[in-house]
């Protein structure tokens, strides 16, 4: 049994958008959270794409154990 991988976006405007629609369909990886400076635009981004674990700080992503 392989083991999904658990992907982290910094910056969900501009080419995350080109992005997406690849980690959508991989059978191999899952998005579980993003970032971006911009609040409004992180939370607009988690809600289309179903990502609860947001932040602002580029930190919160890298230093999260959950994430690969």
């Amino acid at each position: 049994m392989s083991k999904i991988l658990k992907v982290g976006i910094a910056g969900v405007g501009g080419i995350a958008h080109t992005h997406m629609p690849g980690w959508e369909k991989s059978e191999h990886a899952e998005v579980v959270a993003g970032t971006d400076v911009f609040e409004d635009v992180l939370t607009e981004w988690g809600k289309k794409h179903n990502v609860t674990k947001l932040s602002t700080r580029l930190e919160d992503l890298l230093e999260d154990k959950d994430i690969d």
